[in-house]
């Protein structure tokens, strides 16, 4: 299992390592839209979307693409209270991934259902 967040951007040994795991706590931090339309000023716009900062909906669900479906599950984590919202993060992965791939989404607010490995 990985607990993968604060990851920046995709980059080669992200796609390797999600290729391994069998489960997976992945950010998928903002939408794109939410972010260029909400109240954060541009250089925090920019720190977001940058090297340094977070992984959005659309490249979260990029890298699960290219994966070889070996993951038994994945919890989509670390989303954005301001930037974005758990149905649409669902809904984008679901989008490009397809109904029967193992998506979940973490509250911020409780504890998800036990998950098994």
């Amino acid at each position: 299992m990985g607990i993968l967040t604060d990851l920046g951007h995709p980059f080669r040994a992200l796609a390797q390592t999600l290729d391994e795991l069998d489960a997976v706590y992945l950010e998928s931090n903002y939408d794109p839209t939410m972010l260029a339309t909400g109240s954060y000023p541009p250089e925090l716009q920019a720190r977001i979307r940058g090297a340094n900062g977070h992984l959005s909906n659309d490249e979260a669900a990029a890298l699960l693409k290219g994966c070889r479906r070996r993951l038994r599950w994945v919890m989509l984590a670390h989303l954005s209270a301001q930037n974005n919202d758990p149905d649409l993060a669902l809904h984008t992965h679901r989008g490009e991934l397809g109904r029967g791939y193992p998506l979940g989404v973490a509250s911020r607010y409780c504890a998800s259902e036990l998950m098994q490995v």
